[in-house]
């Protein structure tokens, strides 16, 4: 399911490696990748897509791969258990929309993540627990706390007032576009605790064996991880 220049791209630099005898590893190649996928025009291929492609393992069994974006490593991999077979299905988004619609949130997403570590600097934190990453944000905390105080929309110019501008490579705020912060953190926060919950049930299907016909139990974490998925 990886763009197919992504996929040429990450070919092309194994060939040249190995044709030259050139040691890299797995995550220098997939920043090279990734570096030459941003260069083309269109393209917002992170470090992670390249990862998939050049770390992926030959099955049986097939494999999930667990991944830090903090900026970007390979924390492992979870062998999926027989039982398990995943469908990929056809949305109909094309490649530009779909680049369009990852720009927006990665910077709508920067700018939400710029408010809460406002807050924290407001209370009085010197240094901000998230580190500038969503994904140490407590889904719990967020809810509970930081929610209430993003805003719905904002409008690039009173952003930029108010909390200055975002590192240069995040890409740009425009003035007069509105953004809207709090439901795209909703969106954020959420899907990073629903592909948590779903890791660990993959884990725990793994974890036991495959039997026909399929135990009560076994089929609950099944139901739990389609929901999740």
């Amino acid at each position: 399911g990886q763009e197919a220049s992504t996929a040429l791209s990450a070919a092309c630099l194994q060939a040249v490696s190995q044709s030259r005898g050139i040691v890299l590893t797995a995550i220098e190649k997939a920043k090279i990748v990734a570096a030459a996928q941003r260069a083309t025009a269109g393209s917002s291929s992170h470090v992670v897509d390249a990862l998939t492609i050049l770390c992926a393992q030959d099955g049986p069994p097939a494999h999930l791969l667990r991944y830090s974006a903090q900026p970007h490593s390979l924390l492992g991999q979870i062998p999926l258990s027989r039982d398990i077979r995943i469908m990929a299905l056809d949305t109909g988004i094309t490649c530009n929309e779909a680049c369009h619609i990852s720009r927006n949130f990665h910077l709508t997403g920067a700018m939400g993540a710029k408010i809460i570590e406002t807050i924290y600097h407001d209370l009085g934190q010197r240094h901000s627990p998230i580190h500038g990453y969503l994904g140490n944000v407590s889904p719990e905390l967020y809810r509970r706390y930081f929610r209430s105080l993003l805003p719905r929309r904002i409008r690039g110019g009173d952003f930029l007032r108010t909390y200055g501008p975002l590192e240069s490579a995040i890409g740009p705020i425009v003035a007069n576009e509105m953004y809207s912060i709090r439901t795209t953190l909703d969106h954020m926060i959420s899907e990073y605790e629903h592909a948590e919950h779903f890791l660990q049930e993959m884990e725990e299907l793994s974890e036991t064996q495959a039997v026909v016909p399929i135990p009560p139990a076994r089929k609950l974490i099944m139901q739990r991880a389609g929901r999740l998925m």
